[in-house]
């Protein structure tokens, strides 16, 4: 929508022959280049824009794990890629959406979790002050993209697997790399919970939508236990891990944990 203020100086700056049609319908809002602004409460709120996230087709974008080149270049172009998500983007949350949309499509090109995993942390060292502005550290900036991962292999898994005992076996495996990596399920669950909401291929399962991410997240409640850094022997260690899993536990009121002393 055009300012009036605008409107009167059209034809001063382009030829009849020219007719303008603006794309934004709010004056709040605009694409210029592969930058959306937004004014939130006189803020300008920048972040990347593609138009051909709006195409009702497929559109293949980035380099694929088969492809003809060294799986480190590959792997690059993933972090180029959320860099420039990166000094683009104004929010922190935005920035995390972008790249959910990135990471989700380099899955199902070939990525694996702990590839991106490794590449992400390197650059984020490297470039530091790029991301300053979102107030994180970067540890805590490679874990949110790290579960971001996660949550794409489980979601690429779902789309393979039309048998849901099936999928569960694979997303253990899965989930299994967020155990052994010193991450838990608590960082994970609002990831996993956006991830399963927003993708229609669950509704196959034909089961809701929260036992899904409940049974998913119960399973790695049970590898804490066994995990869990401590005696492996004797009352205390058994009793410790016991502990930890019951504080976990209580975050979902529906989970039922069956332990053998």
């Amino acid at each position: 929508m055009m300012t009036m203020y605008f409107q009167k100086f059209i034809k001063e700056f382009y030829p009849e022959e020219m007719v303008l049609k603006p794309e934004n319908e709010d004056p709040q809002s605009s694409s210029y280049l592969d930058l959306q602004i937004d004014v939130d409460e006189h803020i300008f709120d920048f972040k990347l824009f593609d138009k051909r996230d709006a195409f009702s087709f497929s559109v293949v974008r980035m380099p694929y794990l088969q492809s003809n080149m060294p799986s480190k270049m590959f792997y690059s172009t993933i972090s180029a890629e959320i860099l420039r998500i990166c000094r683009a983007t104004f929010k922190y949350t935005n920035f995390l959406l972008s790249c959910e949309k990135l990471i989700i499509r380099m899955i199902k090109q070939g990525a694996k979790p702990l590839g991106i995993k490794n590449v992400v942390c390197k650059m984020i060292k490297r470039h530091t002050p790029d991301f300053d502005k979102f107030y994180k550290n970067p540890e805590s900036i490679t874990l949110d993209l790290f579960y971001t991962t996660i949550s794409a292999e489980i979601l690429r898994n779902c789309e393979k697997n039309s048998d849901y005992s099936k999928f569960l076996a694979v997303s253990r495996k899965i989930l299994r790399i967020v155990t052994d990596k010193g991450s838990n399920f608590l960082g994970l669950k609002p990831f996993l919970i956006r991830s399963v909401n927003i993708s229609e291929n669950f509704d196959k399962y034909m089961i809701d939508r929260t036992t899904v991410v409940n049974e998913l997240l119960r399973f790695q409640c049970i590898l804490l236990f066994l995990n869990f850094p401590g005696s492996k022997e004797g009352f205390v260690g058994r009793a410790t891990k016991i502990c930890v899993v019951a504080a976990h536990i209580c975050f979902s009121s529906r989970w039922e944990l069956e332990l053998m002393v």
